[in-house]
């Protein structure tokens, strides 16, 4: 029988793919698979990834720790903040931003598409009320011809006064490691026992 809850406490750390993290949670779950005697079996596969990395947002005399998303690698950028409630703004007025890092609280349209029509510096996504600044949910993805550009977490509780900074010059740091690495999906298989009559 398998404990659902007791498996996910269990899985409760960073599990990017290509890291320690990943290879530790496939540890666990193949384990959890011998022990309910389920047929599995590895499925490699190379991608590009990177380590949680560190990084802050500087305006002024005012300083934010924020978090970095995958895929950023080492940057100081410097250029005007942008505060949008929305990027569909920049959907609909493209280059309004262009040069710039954008706060944002969210965002209707796929992130690719902003990037397609705007030419940003970073991108500063707001997080969740009572929580902290994390990134660990939403890796960036690399698509052909968009332009990859550094995005970062702030926590809510700092939105307020971020706001309030709006049209001042920003200067924003990240040091993360980018690399190629081996991830690995585990293809776990349990035949049926009856027709299905759903059909």
């Amino acid at each position: 029988m398998l404990d659902q809850v007791k498996l996910l406490k269990k899985l409760d750390f960073e599990r990017v793919s290509g890291t320690e993290g990943e290879r530790k949670a496939r540890q666990i779950l193949c384990k959890e698979l011998d022990r309910l005697g389920v047929a599995w079996q590895p499925q490699a596969f190379r991608l590009r990834t990177s380590t949680t990395g560190q990084a802050s947002l500087r305006i002024g005399k005012d300083h934010f720790i924020v978090q970095p998303f995958g895929l950023c690698g080492d940057q100081k950028l410097s250029g005007p903040l942008h505060f949008v409630e929305s990027l569909d703004v920049l959907h609909y007025s493209p280059g309004k931003c262009d040069g710039g890092i954008v706060a944002f609280f969210d965002s209707t349209l796929p992130l690719r598409e902003v990037k397609r029509q705007n030419k940003l510096l970073a991108l500063v996504r707001i997080g969740n009320p009572d929580r902290p600044a994390t990134s660990l949910n939403q890796p960036q993805k690399e698509f052909p011809g968009v332009t990859s550009i550094p995005m970062v977490s702030i926590a809510y509780e700092d939105a307020e006064r971020l706001k309030r900074l709006s049209g001042k010059p920003a200067e924003l740091t990240v040091t993360q490691e980018v690399f190629e690495a081996e991830a690995v999906n585990i293809v776990a298989t349990i035949p049926g026992t009856a027709p299905d009559r759903s059909l």
